[in-house]
């Protein structure tokens, strides 16, 4: 059955925040992983390490998606023994009939495999903390919020102008631009100030 514009908001709405929230925990366990892996690899430079694998698999990214290198496929494939399991439950929420349905179907729909989220995840790994992993993906899902409402004639728009390859590309030097900025970050040199002063601390 169709809905109105005015009625499939609060769906596109449920939905966007079900995604969302999976977006977050995400984020989340994967700061936390990358606090682990630091301490792990060395508490003074482990940082860097992390952030330098980091900048690397995002760069192998972007060029995966502008066409470039097509064999770093292999990496969207990591999520897919996850996805096997969870995708039965979507469709239990299949056809969306209320909004609390809506609100489940994006919170499963949210760990879909996908180039784009990894390439975030990467990000969150080396973001320094759990709360900052989650921080980054929250932000990721709220820009993605006018794509998901933008439903209708300009979704269709949109999605026919993303199968061009100009548009990949145009995705894949973001991805890359991303990654090269990664260790200019703020978060980033947040972290390194921290533990110069705990090296400080140390001498003292």
């Amino acid at each position: 059955m169709k809905r109105s514009p005015q009625r499939l908001l609060p769906f596109l709405l449920a939905y966007s925040a079900g995604r969302i929230v999976s977006y977050s925990l995400a984020g989340c366990l994967v700061g936390w992983v990358g606090v682990g892996l630091v301490q792990t690899i060395s508490p003074d430079w482990g940082h860097n390490a992390l952030v330098f694998a980091a900048t690397l698999l995002m760069i192998g990214l972007g060029l995966y998606l502008a066409g470039w290198f097509p064999g770093f496929s292999s990496l969207e494939r990591i999520g897919i023994p996850l996805w096997k399991r969870i995708e039965p439950f979507g469709r239990r929420f299949v056809p969306v009939r209320t909004l609390p349905h809506a609100f489940a179907f994006g919170l499963l729909w949210g760990w879909l495999p996908c180039g784009l989220v990894y390439s975030l995840l990467l990000l969150s790994l080396s973001a320094g903390s759990a709360g900052l992993g989650a921080l980054v993906m929250f932000s990721f899902g709220l820009g993605t919020l006018p794509a998901i409402l933008g439903a209708g004639v300009a979704f269709q728009l949109t999605s026919a102008w993303v199968q061009r390859p100009i548009a990949r590309k145009v995705a894949g030097l973001l991805v890359i631009g991303m990654a090269i900025s990664l260790p200019f970050l703020p978060m980033h040199g947040h972290h390194n100030h921290g533990s110069a002063a705990h090296m400080e601390h140390q001498h003292q």
